[in-house]
């Protein structure tokens, strides 16, 4: 039963999921973020700190072995989190900190209204509360998924019989 819908359900739905590095860094961190990285590795290489690698061979490790898969990507994320500071360490004009530090809350709002509400509005939770509004249309009082069919309804029998 089980590897009945997982050869025709989920094996062709795993072959149309597509990962990947934009993906993951846009959707799970600012980007911001990957921008001050940038700058911060900039500014390592300039002055020659080159402790600032130790975090950034994860990152080639991940890149040159083609993992795009975000379960191995998120742990990097500290790592871009420590090479921004590294970056941000450089600003030292107040005004230039403070314009940064509005300009990221306000662009997280933005996103968070534009891309990420009405993405979580067709996903997850979403789809089992359809599920669940389906099953309860359908006027039964239990479903049992465990007999040969996958979804079998037990109508109420009258009282009596």
């Amino acid at each position: 039963m089980q590897l009945d819908l997982l050869f025709s359900f989920q094996r062709p739905g795993l072959k149309m999921w597509q990962e990947g590095y934009i993906s993951t860094f846009l959707y799970q961190s600012h980007p911001f973020l990957l921008v001050l990285s940038f700058v911060g590795i900039y500014q390592a290489v300039r002055k020659k700190d080159f402790r600032v690698l130790i975090p950034l061979w994860f990152f080639i490790l991940v890149v040159a072995l083609s993992i795009k898969r975000i379960r191995y990507i998120i742990p990097l994320l500290p790592l871009f989190s420590i090479l921004s500071a590294y970056g941000l360490s450089f600003l030292k004009r107040r005004e230039i900190r403070r314009y940064l530090v509005l300009l990221t809350v306000t662009s997280s709002l933005v996103l968070l209204y534009i891309a990420y509400i009405p993405f979580l509005k067709d996903t997850s939770m979403v789809n089992l509360k359809r599920a669940g509004e389906f099953l309860n249309s359908t006027g039964a009082d239990s479903c049992d998924g465990s007999q040969a069919s996958w979804l079998q309804y037990r109508r109420p029998q009258p009282h009596g019989r």
